[in-house]
């Protein structure tokens, strides 16, 4: 818990001014001489008491500590009763006993508790005047903090979600995490469990019922209650870390009394050095045993904690086998329907697959011959036609297949030049140059 001992209340700026603070020490006016004033003031002191709060960390209070926590070079606050009265009308406020009674009652179920169950504790109107001890010692809960403070403790508790605590770990593991002392726990604690958002196991001790055991009920958990296998669980655990502390105390005896024995031998005392040997050995033959049982202990902790685990994941397993058959049944899918599903699709696909092929090898567009779209480009530019030399005809093999070879003017002149005259052959004569050409 945390200790507000060294801690001081924060106290608003207006505090030091003493003007101010006169004012709102002051006893309340009618609140139709000063409207303004009148809201003001009371809203001051209710953000005081939501203050005090939070700072005690316990959402109950009585008058008599808000005149100690509120009190001001010697002068306390002549409001107060006021104050309460208007946050009990206005339902900021409900006495402990009521709130105990019943945290999660409604405004009209506490109406009709309180008039019509217990006519008698309430049925005179109640005089607030400062001047009533019992009045000054009635503890009241403030609604609004306490609903913030079970909020915070839900999500500390929920990294402990399923298991069964002993009061004094839970105490342990909020001590870091929030402002709230045992009262303000127990609250907490008593509101959850009308919430039914933890499980409490009571004990009584003097006449005092008192927490004994807390359960974090998991997130899976639909009627939380503390079973015989949680208190099995917890009695294991408990004696694991009773047998720890044993065990580390008696490391710490066996030292000392081989310290002292050694002592002893060195004083030349052998009797005594012998007494705290055999002692020594007590101890470690002690210690042994301890230790089996704390390897035992562990052993089995280690397999219940397997158990559960395997115990969740069966479960899964079982919902989700439910779950996947539920959609199978709901989507209509077996083996003989998805067989003949898929049949049909084949069958599809084949018939798209000739329709296509059936597209593909219809020749619909018109052929037009390479040669003249070439001449036509070559117009269309205005650039002059190519003359091309004489296509020679080639015969091939056996057959009568002739291929016509396109040749340019560039390589005709080229082929010509290449042309030799035989020696035999009749050559013009260079003085006659009208001379005949014989062949």
């Amino acid at each position: 818990m945390v200790d507000t001992k060294d801690k001081k209340l924060l106290y608003p700026p207006c505090w030091s001014d003493d003007t101010r603070m006169d004012v709102l020490m002051a006893p309340f006016r009618l609140k139709s001489v000063n409207p303004e004033n009148y809201v003001s003031k009371m809203l001051f002191w209710q953000e005081m008491i939501t203050k005090y709060c939070e700072f005690k960390g316990s959402p109950s209070f009585n008058k008599r500590e808000l005149q100690v926590a509120f009190q001001r070079k010697n002068k306390t606050p002549y409001g107060l009763d006021n104050v309460l009265e208007e946050m009990r009308n206005l339902r900021k406020i409900r006495t402990r006993t009521e709130y105990m009674y019943d945290p999660e009652n409604s405004w009209t179920g506490w109406a009709i508790n309180s008039f019509v169950k217990k006519p008698l504790w309430w049925g005179v109107k109640k005089v607030w005047t400062a001047g009533d001890d019992d009045d000054a010692l009635l503890d009241y809960i403030q609604l609004e903090i306490v609903k913030k403070m079970c909020a915070d403790l839900a999500i500390v508790l929920q990294k402990h979600s399923g298991k069964l605590l002993h009061y004094d770990e839970v105490k342990a593991i909020i001590s870091d995490a929030m402002n709230l002392n045992d009262d303000g726990l127990h609250i907490c604690l008593h509101t959850l469990f009308c919430q039914k958002k933890v499980v409490l196991e009571f004990v009584v001790e003097n006449n005092e019922r008192k927490i004994h055991l807390v359960k974090i009920p998991g997130k899976t958990d639909q009627n939380p209650e503390i079973t015989e296998t949680d208190r099995a669980f917890h009695n294991l655990q408990m004696t694991q870390k009773n047998l720890t502390v044993q065990l580390e105390s008696l490391e710490t005896d066996i030292k000392a009394t081989d310290d002292k024995a050694r002592q002893y031998l060195k004083e030349n005392k052998r009797q005594l050095a012998k007494t705290y040997l055999r002692k020594k050995h007590l101890l470690e033959k002690n210690y042994e045993k301890r230790s089996i049982a704390l390897n035992n202990v562990e052993t089995l902790l280690s397999s219940v904690d397997e158990a559960q685990n395997n115990g969740v994941i069966l479960e899964t397993y079982k919902i989700g086998s439910k779950a996947l058959q539920k959609v199978l049944n709901d989507s209509g899918l077996k083996y003989d329907n998805v067989d003949e599903i898929i049949s049909d699709v084949k069958e599809a696909v084949d018939s798209h697959d000739e329709i296509q092929d059936t597209i593909a090898s219809a020749h619909l567009n018109e052929k037009f011959d390479d040669g003249d779209l070439e001449r036509e480009l070559r117009e269309i530019l205005g650039e002059p036609e190519q003359k091309t030399a004489a296509a020679a005809e080639v015969v091939t093999g056996g057959n009568n297949n002739i291929q016509n070879i396109e040749v340019t003017d560039e390589e005709l002149l080229a082929m010509l030049e290449g042309l030799e005259v035989e020696h035999d052959s009749p050559t013009k004569s260079s003085s006659d140059p009208n001379a005949n050409e014989t062949v």
